[in-house]
C-alpha cells in the first residue's frame, strides 16, 4: 500500500482457509500448523480470513487482491471511502469484497451476476490490480460460445448507479418456424426492471433481460427493443 508503506498479501490456503496478512518482520504465520486464525500465542493472525466451508462469502482461492490507492492525477476514481480498502477476489466464487484494513469491516464490491454479459458468466478471476489511473483491471478466464479465453476488464466507477445498457440486443436473421432470442445485458444499482418493445409498443409480459420468439414467421419482422 503506497498510502501507508505496508505489505498485504493474499495467501492462498490449502483445505479450509484463504488468508489477507499483514507482512511484519519475523511474523510466524502459522503454516503448516495452522491455517486460518491460529488464536495462539507466538502465531500472527490474518487480517481477514475466509472459509472454504461456512460464512459469507465462501471462497476457494484469494487468487487477485489490491489497495485501491489512485494518483492525485487520476480522471476517474471510485468515491473516496474506497481509497485505501484492499480489494479482495476469489477464483472460483467470482466475488470481490472490499476490506478496511484498520476496522477488518467486509464489503461486497461486486460478483459476476452484476458485471459481467451473459455469455461470459461461470468463468474464474485470475487476478486483480488498481491502477493509478484510478480503475480496477481484473484478469479473467472466461468460456465463450464453448472456446476458453482470457479476458482483461477494465473496471471504473460510472457514478449514480442509474441504469445503463453494456450489450445491446443483435440483429437475428432466421427462417420460418423456428425460435429466436433476444438478449440484452444491464447493469446499475438492484434491483432492475425490463420491458421488450415492438416497433414501440411494449410487448405484454416480456420483462425479463431475454425476449423469446416461438415459431417466428414473416409478421415477426419487426424492430424490437
Amino acid at each position: 500500500d503506497a498510502g501507508t508503506n505496508k505489505m498485504l498479501i493474499n495467501d492462498v490456503g490449502s483445505g479450509k482457509w484463504e488468508e489477507v496478512n499483514l507482512v511484519v518482520p519475523k511474523a510466524n504465520y502459522g503454516w503448516p500448523d495452522f491455517e486460518g486464525p491460529a488464536l495462539t500465542d507466538g502465531y500472527t493472525d490474518p487480517i481477514h480470513s475466509f472459509s472454504h466451508e461456512n460464512g459469507t462469502p465462501l471462497s476457494c482461492a484469494i487468487v487477485g487482491g489490491d489497495v485501491y490507492r489512485p494518483s492525485i492525477f487520476a480522471t476517474s476514481t471510485f468515491p473516496s471511502e474506497y481509497i485505501g480498502k484492499f480489494f479482495a477476489a476469489d477464483l472460483c466464487n467470482n466475488w470481490v469484497f472490499t476490506l478496511d484494513t484498520e476496522t477488518e469491516e467486509l464489503d461486497e464490491f461486486y460478483d459476476e451476476s452484476d458485471a459481467l454479459p451473459t455469455d461470459r458468466k461461470g468463468g474464474n478471476t485470475l487476478d486483480l490490480r488498481s491502477s493509478p489511473t484510478g480503475a480496477l483491471w481484473q484478469l479473467r478466464r472466461d468460456k465463450v460460445d464453448g472456446t476458453n479465453a482470457s479476458y482483461l476488464y477494465k473496471i471504473e466507477y460510472i457514478g449514480s448507479g442509474a441504469p445503463f445498457i453494456g450489450t445491446q440486443p443483435q440483429d437475428v436473421s432466421t427462417v420460418a418456424g423456428t425460435t429466436v432470442s433476444f438478449d440484452v445485458d444491464a447493469f446499475g444499482t438492484k434491483p432492475m426492471s425490463y420491458q421488450w418493445m415492438v416497433n414501440g409498443v411494449n410487448i405484454a409480459g416480456a420483462t425479463s433481460s431475454i425476449l423469446e420468439i416461438s415459431t417466428v414467421s414473416g409478421d415477426d419482422e419487426n424492430k424490437y427493443k
